[in-house]
């Protein structure tokens, strides 16, 4: 009964910490650091911008440089028509729950026009979008802001697109966005430090071991 007792506990620490593993961003090339705007579809008027913290490429404006590189995707600048459109494909699990999380914020200060606004849509099967919501940033003075949320799929493969809106204004300033994420929700578990996790690792695997020579003997 021990040895079936301890095989039972070191393959659930094992199991925990390949799950933890394997908890990684499903989405291509999502913080821009790319360069480009490679793994994503984009159409009309969105761009990869360059942050070098100097004007006039420092589209952070009060934060500095961006929080994860140096790179993102610009909508609508240039006083250009605001009709952006970032997609991207992603393979998923029918009836599994996955989080998306972003970084968007306004570009410029200095008027009511700062205000700007961007439409998350996720799209699967059927007529009906899986999520569908309008984010917006009134304060250009401070880093982008986060969001997140989360989506069921109904098909093995799942869209995520964003979208400039008409009624964004366009007069020198522009929406930004960042460090897009999107993670299948794994039911929770027992957080254990990554030092410690390795550590569990190493002496799973020494158990299983020592207990099949035991056995063997």
């Amino acid at each position: 009964m021990g040895y079936t007792m301890n095989l039972k506990l070191i393959i659930a620490a094992i199991a925990v910490i390949s799950a933890s593993a394997a908890n990684a961003n499903i989405i291509i090339n999502g913080n821009f650091e790319a360069g480009s705007l490679a793994g994503w579809t984009a159409l009309n008027n969105v761009q990869i911008v360059h942050d070098d913290g100097v004007s006039p490429n420092n589209f952070y404006q009060g934060a500095g440089n961006s929080q994860n590189g140096d790179w993102a995707a610009l909508f609508n600048t240039g006083k250009s028509t605001p009709n952006g459109i970032l997609s991207q494909s992603f393979a998923t699990t029918i009836g599994k729950t996955y989080q998306v999380v972003f970084e968007f914020g306004v570009t410029k200060p200095g008027s009511a026009k700062g205000e700007q606004n961007l439409m998350a849509t996720v799209s699967g099967t059927g007529a009906n979008p899986l999520f569908s919501k309008t984010f917006n940033d009134t304060n250009p003075n401070t880093i982008l802001k986060t969001f997140s949320f989360d989506f069921v799929a109904n098909s093995v493969s799942s869209t995520l697109k964003f979208s400039d809106l008409a009624a964004n204004g366009t007069d020198v300033f522009a929406g930004l966005l960042d460090n897009v994420m999107v993670d299948e929700v794994s039911a929770p578990a027992a957080a254990v430090p990554e030092p410690a996790s390795l550590g569990l690792f190493g002496l799973g695997m020494a158990g299983l071991a020592a207990l099949r020579r035991k056995r063997s003997a």
